[in-house]
């Protein structure tokens, strides 16, 4: 028996809803450890920098904050689509479209977020390196 579209779909939310919350687990640390020990040891021209990432990072957890409510949403009006029609194969086009557009937006943000947490690395190595 095949999976239905809908639990294609429920699963992709599942996995979403993982790796948000992992990110914005990792940009906790991220700033809890390394740029609250960073800016304590670097000097002030060093500290603006990290500070400039650390506003990307609150940033891209705001991001993926609104982005847990769109895929909680999308999932909320499947459920109610399939209750209320009882048909879990026929998903409205707009509705497929929706969660396409998630998945390009989770692909996007993965992509920028890898380069954000690569300089920001490299910048805190070579500050401590060079101090």
């Amino acid at each position: 028996m095949t999976k239905s579209k809908y639990q294609n779909l429920h699963d992709d939310h599942a996995n979403w809803k993982e790796m948000v919350n992992n990110w914005k687990n990792e940009i906790d640390k991220f700033n809890k450890v390394l740029l609250a020990e960073a800016l304590e040891n670097q000097p002030k021209e060093h500290q603006e920098k990290l500070i400039k990432y650390d506003n990307h990072l609150k940033h891209n957890k705001r991001f993926l904050q609104d982005l847990l409510e769109t895929i909680d949403t999308h999932e909320l009006f499947l459920d109610e689509l399939v209750e209320f029609n009882n048909d879990i194969d026929n998903i409205p086009l707009d509705a497929k479209m929706d969660h396409d557009k998630t998945a390009n937006h989770i692909k996007d943000f993965e992509k920028r977020y890898t380069k954000l947490k690569s300089k920001i690395k490299n910048i805190i190595k070579n500050e401590i390196v060079n101090s």
